[in-house]
């Protein structure tokens, strides 16, 4: 083989050193200079005919290990391109977001939680009924307020929680810690003035606060979820009587110190709503009737705001006042001693829980019509790789919003709840026809409850069973015939459709009544899903 290009005439050392050599005879001056012997100089006719071969074979395996390197990437740079839209598309929803932040905070990684909590979290509802209770407030109030205020320090430390969550790594990190503990010192500094218990900024920092503290307790261990995990641990971690309340409390103290009356605009109206759905799940946990200050606050404001201009969720939670109440009256009178004679009687029990039972279905009723399920059969509208992950029965429901079918399942459980209550007070009575065709009726009823949370399941999950990242279009979704999937949806559904589900689920697993067979192993399975896909552990 011909060298056609021009051989290097230097001596032996110059051209291992790799320096040019002035090709002196007898010997070079480099040699001369080190006091070194030089090898001379190889015949020009020699280098313009050496042999090729073993410099042939280099290139040929150079260029397989470049041609593989390049396979080995080209998959890499297709699901590049693949999922660039689906980036772009992300970014563009945090734009806006960024856009508000100020300067400082965008030269820090914080930043990115940020835009990540604003855009999955904290984003504005879908219609105007649609109030999730005080998140969509906190965008507006954060811009508003100054830097290193209490509510700044509250918002990055839970974005930053959950960011640090998505990302795989112990949500609660140094930086998560350290905003948190600077929100409590700013909060202390701040209630201690005579304006600070009077502020929104205060009371919606205090309810981030004690989101922080309640998704803590699911990042407990190091241990993440394995398939051992069994669903009646993860349900106790969702409805443990131990949850963490003492922002809740705070909350309610800063509430009884402003004063009711005092909550007359619309965000500070939503603070007061949202802080009294904490205090109602947590009686509902404790078995423990709210007390007579929270159940009046609806009358107090009926002055500013109409009984039937209030949001569904809100008149949802009214009614939910008297079930927590009955309920705990209930559950006291079992444990009573007989010497001691409880308010209600089971006949007073019984008519109350009917009453409830009718204020439910009348709730129904005063519904926007946009807010009822649409039922999807068919490929058309439910994806097969859903019904591989979760499809009880052969259908499924789809709403408008998760947070509509949140709240539909938060009225299935309450009706689920008032079933339970007359079953028991039937229990109690003697055996007659119209006692067995009451308690056949309840026992439908509540299989046919059972089922439309089943049903709500692949609208909130789609066919995810891993964990995916939010906004992922990947993931499939049901939807009606003909119609796409809304992009609020991609970004809700991954962030907060499995946590409300967890609730729901967990009372079809609990409770004592029975359910179609094979019916509560599914909801357990779901359960396990759920785990995995949010990586809570036990």
């Amino acid at each position: 083989m011909v060298h056609t290009g021009r051989p290097s005439r230097g001596c032996v050392v110059c051209r291992k050193r790799k320096i040019k050599c002035d090709e002196k005879y007898p010997e070079c001056s480099y040699c001369l200079r080190t006091k070194q012997k030089c090898p001379g100089y190889k015949d020009m006719f020699d280098l313009a005919w050496r042999d090729q071969t073993s410099l042939a074979q280099k290139n040929v395996q150079r260029g397989k290990r470049a041609s593989s390197r390049q396979d080995s990437q080209e998959p890499r740079e297709k699901g590049l391109s693949r999922t660039a839209p689906q980036l772009h598309d992300y970014l563009a929803t945090l734009n806006p977001i960024l856009d508000i932040i100020p300067s400082a905070l965008k030269e820090d990684p914080e930043a990115y939680a940020l835009g990540f909590f604003f855009s999955s979290y904290a984003n504005p509802p879908v219609e105007a009924d649609d109030r999730r209770g005080f998140l969509e407030h906190v965008g507006p109030q954060y811009v508003m307020a100054p830097p290193d205020s209490t509510l700044q320090m509250a918002t990055m430390a839970l974005s930053s929680f959950l960011f640090m969550a998505w990302l795989g790594r112990r949500p609660d990190s140094p930086v998560s810690r350290s905003f948190y503990l600077k929100a409590i010192s700013s909060m202390k500094d701040r209630i201690q003035q005579p304006e600070g218990c009077a502020d929104n900024d205060i009371l919606t920092s205090v309810l981030i606060l004690q989101m922080y503290e309640v998704c803590i307790t699911r990042y407990e261990t190091d241990q993440t979820c394995s398939n051992r995990l069994v669903p009646n641990t993860l349900a106790g971690i969702v409805q443990n009587n131990q949850l963490p309340n003492s922002h809740l409390r705070g909350a309610l103290a800063l509430v009884k110190h402003r004063g009711v009356e005092d909550f007359t605009d619309s965000i500070s109206q939503s603070l007061l709503f949202q802080i009294r759905s904490q205090l109602i799940d947590d009686a509902f946990r404790r078995g423990q009737p709210l007390s007579e200050e929270v159940s009046t606050w609806a009358a107090h404001l009926e002055g500013a705001t109409r009984e039937r201009a209030l949001p569904p969720s809100v008149r949802l939670d009214n009614i939910n006042i008297d079930l927590a109440n009955l309920e705990a009256v209930a559950q006291r009178r079992v444990v009573l001693l007989p010497i001691f004679k409880s308010p209600l009687d089971p006949h007073d029990i019984l008519n109350k829980a009917r009453d409830i039972e009718r204020q439910l279905g009348e709730w129904c009723g005063t519904l926007p019509h946009s807010w009822l399920p649409l039922r999807m059969v068919g490929e058309d509208s439910i994806p097969p790789t859903i019904k591989s992950a979760g499809l009880y029965q052969n259908h499924c429901h789809i709403y408008p919003s998760i947070s509509i079918a949140s709240t539909w399942n938060k009225q299935r459980i309450a009706l689920i709840k008032v079933q339970s209550l007359i079953l028991e007070q039937l229990a109690q009575h003697s055996p007659s026809d119209e006692n067995i065709f009451a308690r056949t009726a309840s026992e439908n009823r509540v299989q046919q409850l059972a089922d439309d949370i089943c049903a709500s399941v692949p609208f909130s999950l789609g066919d995810k069973t891993t964990p995916a990242a939010i906004g992922d279009r990947r993931i499939r979704y049901p939807h009606a015939p003909g119609k796409k999937v809304s992009s609020g949806h991609y970004q809700m559904a991954p962030a907060l459709g499995g946590f409300w589900l967890l609730g729901p689920l967990q009372i079809l697993t609990g409770m004592k009544i029975e359910l179609r067979r094979g019916q509560r192993q599914w909801v357990g399975g779901q359960l396990m899903r759920i785990a995995r896909i949010y990586n809570i552990r036990n």
